[in-house]
Order: structure tokens, then sequence, then C-alpha cells
């Protein structure tokens, strides 16, 4: 039988003309154009390899357009005009200093036309990752623009079973700084990274049963959830990350368990003779969809968090 996972993604861009500060205090510079043009940016004295990333990340957005231009950029507003006739609407400048192993990249950006600074700030990194501190600038500007958090700094979690072995990956957005955090020499399947990012839930077969393991994006802290006998998978995240979605099959007919972080059942989902399987939670945690062939043949079915009203 083929596993099906749903997700549902809801985004909503709004542009207006006037600065906002969001719920987190962050000031929001919004740029109204006409006809959903992209804004035009300007890179100036940024870092060859800063500027490299930057420049990707934000074509990847699709939100913007990248001035191509030599001319350096001292701070007066003269050096504007000049960046104007180029149609830049703002203009990005960027230092990287590096200590040791501390990386610091200093960014400000400027309204071309009033020669105001949108945004000056500082980018820090313990780890001396270049790369992470230019995606991090991108996902400014992105939440500068649209009011909503960009997606350069994300990661990527999947298995590969290119050792021979399935294994636990990380990997950038883009595809770079690919990591593997698992050496099971085993089947490891489903990995799922937690909405804040701090951990990853997966199921393995190391110890010859499809058990449900929990642990840090470096694979650290690893720890097991759900051992029972049967199937421990494949399970999902609530939208909260306070609880996880799976499904249990106890040596009987699998279905629908809700868990808590410690492993413990909250509540038994479905009941009956057939199979449930595949579950997720709505993004407002009132619903569970999952897959059941309840009807004869696989469907999506729909029931409350508690289990009742399916349909």
């Amino acid at each position: 039988m083929n596993l099906l996972s749903v997700n549902r993604i809801v985004a909503a861009l709004v542009f207006i003309p006037v600065l906002l500060t969001n719920i987190y205090a962050t000031d929001v510079y919004i740029k109204l154009t006409a006809h959903g043009q992209r804004i035009n940016i300007g890179l100036a004295n940024l870092p060859k390899e800063i500027q490299t990333v930057v420049r990707q990340d934000l074509l990847f957005t699709r939100y913007f357009n990248i001035i191509p231009s030599e001319m350096p950029f001292s701070g007066k507003k003269e050096e504007l005009v000049e960046w104007q006739k180029q149609n830049a609407d703002v203009l990005l400048t960027a230092s990287l200093n590096i200590t040791g192993s501390n990386g610091e990249l200093s960014a400000k950006m400027y309204d071309v036309n009033t020669g105001k600074i949108i945004f000056n700030k500082s980018f820090t990194d313990r780890e001396n990752d270049w790369r992470k501190l230019a995606h991090e600038l991108s996902d400014e500007i992105v939440l500068r623009f649209t009011g909503e958090n960009g997606i350069a700094h994300t990661k990527i979690v999947f298995a590969n079973d290119g050792t021979g072995n399935k294994e636990v990956y990380t990997v950038d957005y883009d595809g770079y700084n690919l990591k593997r955090i698992t050496d099971d020499k085993s089947i490891n399947l489903f990995p799922k990274f937690s909405p804040d990012g701090k951990q990853i839930i997966f199921t393995t077969y190391k110890y010859g049963n499809p058990d449900l393991y929990i642990m840090n994006p470096d694979g650290r802290k690893k720890k097991s959830l759900s051992t029972y006998q049967g199937l421990n998978t494949p399970a999902n995240w609530s939208p909260n990350g306070k609880e996880i979605v799976l499904t249990l099959s106890k040596g009987s007919l699998p279905d629908i368990y809700r868990l808590n972080l410690e492993g413990e059942i909250i509540k038994r989902v479905t009941f009956g003779k057939c199979i449930n399987t595949s579950p997720n939670f709505s993004p407002n945690e009132r619903e569970i969809i999952f897959v059941s062939n309840r009807s004869g043949s696989p469907q999506l079915h729909v029931s409350d968090i508690n289990g009742t009203n399916v349909r």
C-alpha cells in the first residue's frame, strides 16, 4: 500500500506604501510597485562571496531584480543619483569581518530616492559560516519588503542510501552544506524538522522494528519516542511543536495516535477494522487528516483532533 502525505501551506503577501511595525517589533519597509513589478536592488561594496549568495537568494524569491554595476558607494547622496540612473530602488552595502572562528556581517540598505537608511544591522556567527550570514541578510531583506520570513536560512532534512544504507542528511535550502547526521547502518525513514527547527523526528529500523526517534539537527542527543511492536511511523509535528501524530499498529491493524514529546500517548484518534495511516495536523491544530481504506480503497479522511466527526 502506498503511503500518502499531505501538507498544506497557505501564504499571502500584501504590499502597502507605508512603514509598518510587525508583531515582532521589526520595521517592515514595504514598497508599492505597479502591476506587481519586482524591486530593483543595487549591490555595492559587498564581499564577492557574500554578494554571490545574496544575489542567488534574492533572485530565487522572484520579488527582486539585481542591478548589475561596479559603482562603489561611500555614503554620499550624490552617489545615489548614479544608482537612480540605473533604475535602482534601494541600495545594499555590506562588510564582512572574520576574527578567529567568529564572523560578523554588517549591512546597510538605503532608499535610493530619499537617501534614508532602511536598515542597519549586523549578523554574527561563531562557526565562521559566512554562507549562513549571507542567508540571514537575504531573509532580512525579504522580511523588510514583504512582512514575511524568508527561507534562505532554512535547511532540508531527508533520507538517502548513498552509503548503501538509508541515513539521514541535512542540507541548506540551496543545496550547500550537505551533512550526514546518522550512522546507523540501517534503514532510516521519514525525517521531519520540528516547527522551530531545533529537533528532528525519524523512523529507524536499527533495532529490527520501525521505531520513532528524536534527535538534534546535528544528530546528537538521539533518543527513542515510540518503540511499540509493529509500526511507529510515519510521524508529523503539530504546528506548535508540542505534539506528534503517527501510525501505531501494536501488532494489529494500524491506527492514528497523538503523542507528547516524551513519547506518552495523549489520545488514540482512530478505531476500527481498517488501515489508518499517514496522519498530519491541520494548520489550526483542530483537525487531523489521514489516509484510510475504510471505504474499500485508500482515501483521504479528516477528523477532529480527538477523533470525532470523521468525514
